[in-house]
C-alpha cells in the first residue's frame, strides 16, 4: 500500500502546478508528502477550479487516503475533461477496480445501457468528427459516381453508388443512436446519498447510493434535487449537490 501511495504522489507533482498558483501548490505538495492527505485536501479544495488538473489531483489526494468513492468521481471528471491522459487513466484504473471490489462491479455504473457505456467511453467532440470525416468520405463517393453518370437512379443502382448510400444510412443512424444515448448524460455520486421518490426528503426512499457511482441524469431539477436514472430503467430523485456532472 505505501508503494501505491509513492505512485500516486509522482503523478499528483506532476499535473497540480496546472492548477494552482505556484503558493499553493507548494503548500499542498508539503501537506501530501508529510503524509497529510485530508489537510492536503482542504488546501486544495480552498482554492476550486473547473479543470482537469484540478479533479485530478483532487481524485489523487482521496485515492491515497483510501476514499475511493470521492476518487472514482473526481478522477471521472479529469478524464472526462482530458481524455487519453495516461496519469489521469492510471489512477482512474486504480480507484474504479478498487470501489468495483467494495461494491460489486454491476453496482458501480447500474443505469447506463451498453450503449451508452460506449458512448461514455468516447469523447463527445472527437466521436462527431470521426462520424463528420466518414460522411465526408461516402458523401463525396456518391457525388463522384453521380458526376459520371448525371443520373441518381445508375448511381442508385450501381454497386459502389448504392454502397455509398447505405454507409450514408448507417453513419445516420450511428449518429442519432449517440445523440439519444446522451440524452441522459451520467453524474457520479460525490457522497453516500437516499435516491427519493420525489424532490424533498419526506418523499418515500427508493434506494442508497454510495460515492463513485454513476448515475444518469434527466435534466429535471427542483429546489436542489434532480432527477436521475439510478437503474435501467427506475427514475428517482437526488440531492443536486451530492452529484459531479460529466
Amino acid at each position: 500500500m505505501k508503494f501505491l501511495i509513492l505512485l500516486l504522489c509522482v503523478g499528483f507533482r506532476s499535473l497540480q502546478a496546472q492548477a494552482v498558483d505556484w503558493q499553493d501548490w507548494q503548500e499542498m505538495k508539503n501537506l501530501a508528502e508529510q503524509g497529510k492527505a485530508p489537510e492536503a485536501i482542504l488546501s486544495l479544495r480552498a482554492h476550486p477550479q473547473d479543470s482537469s488538473a484540478y479533479y485530478y489531483n483532487l481524485g489523487t489526494l482521496l485515492l491515497s487516503g483510501s476514499r475511493m468513492g470521492e476518487a472514482t468521481a473526481y478522477l471521472e471528471k479529469a478524464n472526462r475533461l482530458k481524455p487519453h491522459d495516461p496519469e489521469i487513466q492510471n489512477n482512474l484504473r486504480v480507484a474504479r477496480d478498487s470501489l468495483k471490489g467494495v461494491l460489486g462491479a454491476e453496482k458501480v455504473d447500474p443505469a447506463s445501457s451498453p450503449l451508452e457505456v460506449i458512448a461514455d467511453q468516447v469523447p463527445r467532440d472527437e466521436a462527431n468528427g470521426a462520424i463528420g470525416l466518414l460522411a465526408l468520405i461516402v458523401g463525396g463517393l456518391w457525388a463522384r459516381n453521380y458526376w459520371r453518370h448525371r443520373s441518381i437512379i445508375r448511381t442508385i443502382t450501381e454497386t459502389t453508388g448504392g454502397m455509398a448510400l447505405i454507409g450514408l444510412a448507417f453513419i445516420a443512424l450511428l449518429y442519432a443512436l449517440l445523440q439519444v444515448s446522451r440524452s441522459q448524460p451520467p453524474a457520479v455520486l460525490i457522497e453516500r446519498q437516499q435516491v427519493k421518490s420525489g424532490p424533498g426528503e419526506t418523499f418515500a426512499l427508493m434506494n442508497q447510493l454510495e460515492a463513485g457511482v454513476k448515475v444518469r441524469v434527466t435534466g429535471i431539477e427542483d429546489q436542489g434535487w434532480s432527477q436521475i436514472r439510478h437503474t435501467k430503467d427506475t427514475l428517482g430523485w437526488i440531492r443536486s449537490s451530492s452529484l459531479l456532472l460529466l
